[in-house]
C-alpha cells in the first residue's frame, strides 16, 4: 500500500490529498518547531563586539568551536556568488577564528598557503574542514548571534550545507589603505616582507596584489599588515595558470627580465609600477635607498626560490588533505599547474644568472 510522509514530522499518510490537508493544517509539528526556532533566532540578541577593533587571532583548532564555544560572529559580504567571510569569537576571550566557504580553488589557496610559509612569507593558516566538522560547524553557527541581524540566515540555504568550508588563522591587520600603514612602509623590514611577497607572486603568477609584473594599478586589499608589531601578511593568496605554450613563453620571458633587473637594482618600469601603488594607496614615496631595499629582497627571495623552495613538496602535502574525504566535494586539484610552476622557477634561475 502506497505511504506519503511528510517530510518535516514524517508522519506518513494514505494518499497525497491527506498530506497536502496535514501540510496546510498549521498542526504539523515538525512545521511547528521550524517556525518556533525561527522566532527564537529573530529574537537573538545583536552581537555587540568589533572583530578588527578587540578581536585577536585564536589557535587553528576546530575542536575550540565547540568548546570553549563561539561567543558571537561578524559576517563580511564577498563577491559576487561569494557566500562572504564568517568571523567567529570564541567564548573566555580565546580569539577568533575565520570560516569562509569551499570553491573547486581551495586547493590552489592551500597549496599557496604552505608554499608562502616556506618562504618565510605571513599568511594566514588554512584547515580543511570534514563533512563532519563543516555540518556540526554550521548548526551553530545558525544559532549564534550575529552583529548584524540575519547575517547568518542564509547558512541555512542548500548553497552553504553543500559548499563545505575551511576556518583559517584570524589576522588582525589593516589594509594598505589605513593611514598608520605610512609609518610601517618606512621600515625596512616591511619593505623586505613586501619583497618576499612580489617574489612569490612572480612565481605563482599571482596577479592579484601589486602590479609588479602585471598591467594593472594592483589590489591594495590582499597586503595586511599590523602596525603594532610592522608584521606583513600576504592573504587572499592563489596561483593563476597558464595553459597555452605562447603565453607560458612570454610570462617566463617576462619573470626573467624582471628578477634580471631586480638583481640589477635597474630603475624600471616594474618597480616604478610598485612605487605608484604604495604612493597611491600608502601615501608613500619611495625614496632611491627604500627602493634599493625592496629590489634586494626581490632578489633574495628569488634565490631561495630557485634554490630551496620545493614546490613539490608543497603540492604532495595538499594533495594529501584532498585524498582523504573533505567537506569540499568540487575541490580540483587541477587548480594548482605544477609543470607551469616549475618552469617560471626556472625561468627565475635563469635571471638570476644573467
Amino acid at each position: 500500500m502506497p505511504s506519503f510522509p511528510c517530510d518535516e514530522c514524517k508522519e506518513v499518510f494514505a494518499n497525497t490529498v491527506q498530506l497536502k490537508r496535514h501540510k496546510l493544517s498549521n498542526q504539523c509539528a515538525g512545521h511547528l518547531k521550524v517556525l518556533e526556532e525561527n522566532r527564537k533566532r529573530e529574537n537573538l540578541p545583536l552581537y555587540e563586539f568589533e572583530i578588527f577593533k578587540d578581536g585577536k587571532p585564536a589557535p587553528l583548532n576546530v575542536r575550540l568551536l565547540h568548546h570553549p564555544g563561539i561567543e558571537g560572529a561578524h559576517h563580511s559580504a564577498g563577491g559576487l556568488g561569494s557566500l562572504g567571510v564568517y568571523f567567529m569569537n570564541l567564548k573566555g576571550n580565546h580569539g577568533v577564528v575565520v570560516f569562509k566557504e569551499g570553491t573547486q580553488s581551495t586547493p590552489a589557496d592551500v597549496f599557496c598557503s604552505k608554499l608562502l610559509h616556506t618562504m618565510g612569507i605571513a599568511t594566514p593558516a588554512i584547515d580543511v574542514l570534514s563533512k563532519q566538522s563543516h555540518t556540526s560547524l554550521i548548526k551553530i553557527l545558525v544559532d549564534t548571534p550575529f552583529t548584524v541581524r540575519g547575517a547568518g540566515d542564509h547558512l541555512q540555504d542548500a548553497r552553504a550545507q553543500n559548499a563545505g568550508g575551511v576556518i583559517m588563522e584570524f589576522v588582525p591587520g589593516v589594509t594598505l589603505k589605513h593611514p598608520d600603514v605610512q609609518a610601517c612602509l618606512s621600515k625596512d623590514t616591511v619593505l623586505k616582507d613586501l619583497g618576499r611577497i612580489i617574489a612569490a607572486d612572480m612565481l605563482l603568477n599571482n596577479f592579484d596584489r601589486t602590479p609588479y609584473i602585471w598591467d594593472h594599478q594592483g589590489n591594495a586589499n590582499n597586503i595586511l599588515f599590523v602596525p603594532q608589531n610592522n608584521f606583513v601578511y600576504a592573504i587572499d593568496n592563489t596561483t593563476a595558470s597558464i595553459i597555452d605554450e605562447d603565453g607560458q613563453q612570454a610570462y617566463c620571458e617576462r619573470v626573467k627580465d624582471a628578477v634580471q633587473d631586480a638583481s640589477n637594482r635597474i630603475d624600471n618600469s616594474n618597480i616604478k609600477a610598485v612605487s605608484t601603488f604604495l604612493e597611491k594607496w600608502g601615501q608613500t614615496s619611495l625614496s632611491d635607498d627604500q627602493r634599493l631595499v625592496l629590489q634586494d629582497a626581490i632578489t633574495e627571495a628569488c634565490t631561495k626560490i630557485s634554490h630551496h623552495v620545493d614546490i613539490m613538496s608543497a603540492w604532495q602535502e595538499t594533495s594529501q588533505i584532498f585524498s582523504r574525504e573533505t567537506s569540499i566535494s568540487n575541490a580540483n586539484l587541477e587548480e594548482v599547474n605544477i609543470s607551469f610552476l616549475l618552469r617560471v622557477k626556472e625561468a627565475i634561475a635563469t635571471g638570476l644568472n644573467k
